[in-house]
């Protein structure tokens, strides 16, 4: 038998098979990536904002592009760029569900760029992750004269990533965190109609 932590990272993985992009704020991204290989190749910084919160999981519905310092190799947002970010998403009464960035012409891959992104994001106090998925399962088990039953209900905090190439299809994943523990999983883009980037 399974255990309750293999299923409950079963349900997530289940639960979290695809991220919703609104279609504008996918176009926008790979409009700002491609305008970046120019003359040159510079990855991009971009950050996923829902307006949906409350769903499960939460739709991409706009994207905000910051300030930042960008190479061919990284990208980092300035300080300007950050509070440009957090008095934009507060105004705008959106929040928080991810990050992007590009790769240039290179291909679409989990990098250092999404790990040092993740280790930020979710420790950020000025903009936090505002979305969360609560998962409960139930378990029976046991012979026919014994039956126990395990309940245990969790709320994950959720981020996605998302790598954008002008070589590959994008690269995306969904990273969870629920107490001590940080989950990846691989994932795939649902493009649903609507949104409207900034």
């Amino acid at each position: 038998m399974k255990s309750l932590e293999a299923l409950q990272e079963e349900a997530l993985r289940e639960l979290f098979a695809y991220i919703p992009v609104s279609e504008s704020a996918l176009s926008f991204m790979e409009g700002a990536a491609a305008a970046s290989c120019v003359g040159h190749s510079l990855e991009v910084y971009f950050t996923l904002l829902t307006a949906l919160p409350e769903e499960t999981p939460a739709p991409v519905t706009h994207v905000y592009l910051p300030r930042q310092n960008a190479t061919g190799t990284s990208c980092a947002v300035t300080l300007e760029g950050k509070l440009e970010g957090i008095e934009y998403a507060r105004s705008e009464g959106l929040a928080l569900c991810g990050w992007a960035h590009s790769h240039g012409t290179l291909t679409a891959f989990h990098s250092d760029v999404d790990d040092s992104n993740t280790l930020a994001r979710t420790h950020d106090s000025a903009l936090p992750l505002q979305v969360s998925a609560s998962i409960s399962l139930h378990c029976a088990s046991g012979t026919w004269r014994y039956r126990r039953k395990l309940q245990d209900r969790r709320v994950f905090q959720y981020a996605y990533s998302i790598v954008l190439s002008l070589a590959s299809e994008p690269h995306a994943e969904v990273w969870l965190r629920s107490e001590d523990r940080l989950l990846r999983f691989p994932a795939g883009l649902l493009i649903i109609p609507g949104g409207t980037p900034d």
